[in-house]
């Protein structure tokens, strides 16, 4: 899955999520919770991680109706 953006960013690569303020709190919060993780992590940003979820929802739901 090539989706996923290095956290911390790699030099020279910028977040697509960036200029949106705590977009990438979830990814710094499990970095300093777990000091050991080989950094950088594959994330996406909150608003990616929200249009997912939605689609995910919906994508269920209609595979049960």
């Amino acid at each position: 899955m090539k989706a996923l953006e290095p956290f911390p960013p790699i030099k020279g690569v910028e977040l697509r999520g960036q200029n949106v303020e705590n977009n990438y709190e979830a990814a710094k919060t499990f970095l300093e919770n777990n000091p050991d993780t080989r950094k950088p992590i594959g994330t996406l940003s909150k608003e990616e991680w929200e249009a997912l979820t939605l689609y995910q929802t919906f994508a269920f739901k209609k595979m049960i109706d």
